[in-house]
């Protein structure tokens, strides 16, 4: 047999064609939408016939002769793919490119601009915001600016580290490898920089550190606003409303049906539960926790219902990951 054509497709959810459905921050940049299909068509000049072949970076292959088959044959694995396999091997190997160049244009902010976003971390919503020194794009380097507990802080880095600050530790590794984005440069206020400034020795010093307060004064906005919105339940972390048409299915998420005593429709859904639950600390002492401190969780991208009782049961309410 002989390649007739070879193309690749980056396939585009068509749920994204006018932004992200979910209306959510954990879900504006998920690297899991680069996808890349690959097809291949086969000629068989003794048979007179033509294969289809394709296969994709979710794992799916297939093979499929065309104007006579109704359906394509699935393959479970490479070594089911008998005389196709040199061929999926090459078109593999051309969608892993593909893959990758997509990613390596989501884990670079200069393809968007500026990036803002926010997770749970430390017990707060961490605020988060990157843009590439445009001023100076000799220098090559990337600015991002963090809010978290009231405090700012400006960390200078040699590579885009957006999706860092975005993904856990984990996931940024599964997708972008363990070479992790390393701050060259913190500052922990406007304050130290002026310090810095007025401390200079020489202009090229203090020109070095007035770059750094304009861009810390330059993205201050950006993360103040996106925390004003949150606060005021404008955006969200994850959002209930749009990822689940029953918020009650977020008792799903944490695995909370039976403590919540769920009830289901004839549809297997959830259809009454319990208004509240008290669970045990660690240290003996009870916490009571509501539909809405789970609903408000959810919304502010708390993992597990242990985090769930520790922050209630340390801080009085859900909503302090906000302070």
């Amino acid at each position: 047999m002989s390649v007739y054509e070879e193309h690749l497709r980056t396939p585009i959810d068509t749920d994204y064609y006018y932004g992200d459905p979910y209306n959510s921050l954990c879900t504006t940049y998920d690297p899991s939408r680069c996808r890349s299909t690959g097809d291949m068509i086969l000629g068989d000049p003794r048979r007179k016939k033509y294969i289809h072949l394709i296969a994709n970076t979710d794992g799916y292959r297939s093979a499929k002769v065309i104007k006579d088959e109704p359906w394509p044959t699935p393959f479970e694995s490479l070594a089911d793919t008998g005389d196709y396999k040199n061929y999926f091997i090459e078109l593999e190997n051309a969608i892993s490119i593909e893959k990758h160049r997509l990613l390596d244009i989501l884990n670079d902010t200069r393809n968007y601009q500026k990036r803002t976003s926010a997770i749970f971390s430390g017990d707060s919503i961490c605020i988060f915001t990157e843009q590439f020194n445009y001023v100076v794009p000799e220098l090559n380097e990337y600015y991002v600016l963090t809010l978290s507990a009231g405090h700012y802080k400006l960390y200078v880095y040699d590579q885009s580290a957006f999706m860092f600050w975005y993904l856990s530790k984990e996931s940024y590794s599964s997708y972008f490898g363990s070479n992790y984005p390393e701050p060259k440069e913190t500052f922990e206020s406007i304050e130290e920089l002026e310090d810095l400034i007025s401390a200079s020795k020489n202009s090229d010093e203090s020109t070095h550190f007035r770059i750094r307060r304009n861009a810390f004064r330059r993205l201050m906005p950006d993360v103040d606003d996106l925390y004003q919105k949150i606060k005021e339940g404008k955006e969200f972390i994850q959002n209930l409303d749009q990822i689940f048409g029953n918020a009650a299915e977020v008792l799903c998420y944490y695995g909370l049906e039976r403590d919540f005593e769920c009830k289901y429709d004839e549809c297997d859904e959830i259809c009454g539960s319990l208004d509240s639950k008290t669970y045990s600390l660690p240290d003996g002492s009870e916490i009571t926790i509501t539909l809405e401190d789970i609903y408000k969780a959810f919304e502010f991208g708390l993992p597990d219902i242990e985090t769930i009782c520790r922050i209630k049961a340390k801080y009085g309410s859900i909503d302090a990951v906000l302070n």
